[in-house]
C-alpha cells in the first residue's frame, strides 16, 4: 500500500504543542515537544484511518498545502497562538482506506461541479439534456436504470457508478419526499 501524507495543523503555546487535522474532524492530539506531537499524529492518524470494510469514516482526502493555506488566510484571526502545518506520512494499515479514499477524492472533487457533472453523466448515459422535462414516470425510470448501475458498478469505485449512486440517491430522496408530503 501507497504512503499517504494529511497535513495536521500544529498549534503552539506554553503547555505544548496541540495537533489537529483539517481534512479529519475529531482527530485531536497533543504532545510537549514538535517531535512528540509529530509521533503523535501518525499515531492518530493511523488509527481514523483504519476504517472497516463496512463502516463510514469522516476522514476526507488530504488537502494540498496550498489549499490549506489559501483557508488558513480566511481563519487566521481565530487563531491566538501561532500555528504551521506540518505533513505527516504514514502508510495506512487497512485495505478499504484505499477504496474509500478513491471515492471520497472523486466526490470532492464532483461536489464543486456537481450540477454541471450531472447533467454531462445524464447527457452522455441516457440522452437527457434538460430534466424539467420528465414526468413522474420517466423520473421513475431514470431513477431505477441509475439504481442498475449503482448496484453493479458502485462497489469498484469506478466514476460511472459514484455519480449514479449521488444522482439515484438524489432522485430517490425527491421521489419521497413528494410520495410523504
Amino acid at each position: 500500500m501507497d504512503n499517504v501524507t494529511y497535513y495536521a495543523r500544529f498549534s503552539y503555546c506554553d503547555d505544548g504543542v496541540c495537533v489537529d487535522f483539517p481534512d479529519a474532524p475529531n482527530a485531536y492530539t497533543c504532545g510537549d515537544s514538535k517531535e512528540e506531537a509529530v509521533e503523535m499524529a501518525k499515531d492518530i492518524l493511523r488509527l481514523v484511518l483504519d476504517v472497516g470494510e463496512n463502516e463510514v469514516s469522516n476522514i476526507y482526502p488530504p488537502s494540498t498545502f496550498e489549499e490549506l493555506e489559501k483557508e488558513a488566510n480566511g481563519v487566521l484571526r481565530y487563531y491566538e497562538n501561532s500555528f504551521e502545518f506540518v505533513p505527516i506520512t504514514i502508510i495506512p494499515e487497512n485495505e478499504s482506506y484505499t477504496k474509500s479514499l478513491k471515492s471520497r477524492r472523486f466526490l470532492k472533487t464532483a461536489i464543486k461541479n456537481l450540477d454541471e457533472i450531472h447533467n454531462e453523466f445524464l447527457k452522455t448515459e441516457f440522452g437527457i439534456y434538460n430534466t424539467d422535462s420528465l414526468d413522474e414516470t420517466g423520473i421513475e425510470s431514470l431513477y431505477d436504470k441509475l439504481h442498475d448501475i449503482k448496484k453493479s458498478e458502485y462497489d469498484s469505485g469506478s466514476e460511472r457508478g459514484l455519480l449514479a449512486a449521488a444522482l439515484s440517491d438524489y432522485i430517490g430522496d425527491k421521489i419521497d419526499e413528494k410520495i410523504y408530503a
